[in-house]
């Protein structure tokens, strides 16, 4: 209701801001889960490892763009994985409902006390349409990208969106070194209990 009667503005001066777009997701049949960073300051991130994604996925034909701050897109097998900047933290009932499905976050509430920002990443390859050998390469692609970002100075968490889960960046990259065996890591893509 603030929100509509006095603007954005008011309603975050308030302590209320309007929920993120990704605030109502649950798991599709169609589409891989949204994953939004706690970040602490704006990335410096070094997209040197992804501009040559052949080396890890021949057939993908990815290309990666380069945006500031951490944002950009990686383009392949008939998808793209936007990396997009949003100047709010995420809202603190997330976190708490994250923080009751993620027994193994370390810090719990006070890991995530400086966070002033997130980035979100999404991917729009139809998962129902397209051939499993796409979906996995592309999930194994945004597993090295989320390492990669969870190790860029000012990364507080990771966010699974579809499930609700929080992992500290330390989890996330001790996460892809499943990528080496070829897999995808169960915990970074599915709630475990």
């Amino acid at each position: 209701i603030l929100t509509e009667i006095g603007g954005a503005d008011m309603a975050k001066q308030m302590g209320y801001a309007p929920p993120p777009s990704y605030a109502e997701e649950e798991p599709r049949a169609d589409r891989l889960p949204t994953f939004v960073l706690a970040l602490s300051q704006p990335l410096d991130f070094d997209w040197a490892p992804l501009m040559d994604l052949a080396q890890f996925d021949r057939e993908g034909n990815w290309q990666a763009q380069p945006g500031p701050n951490g944002t950009g897109t990686l383009t392949g097998r008939g998808g793209t994985v936007r990396i997009e900047a949003h100047p709010d933290p995420i809202p603190r009932y997330m976190l708490e409902n994250a923080l009751a499905r993620s027994f193994w976050f370390e810090g719990g509430q006070q890991a995530l006390a400086g966070q002033t920002a997130s980035l979100i990443v999404t991917c729009d390859l139809d998962t129902r349409a397209a051939p499993y050998e796409d979906v996995r390469e592309t999930a194994k692609v945004m597993t090295l990208l989320l390492g990669l970002l969870t190790r860029t100075t000012g990364c507080l968490a990771l966010l699974n969106n579809g499930i609700h889960t929080l992992l500290n960046p330390g989890t996330v990259q001790s996460q892809v070194g499943h990528l080496h065996k070829n897999q995808i890591p169960v915990m970074l893509w599915t709630w475990t209990a």
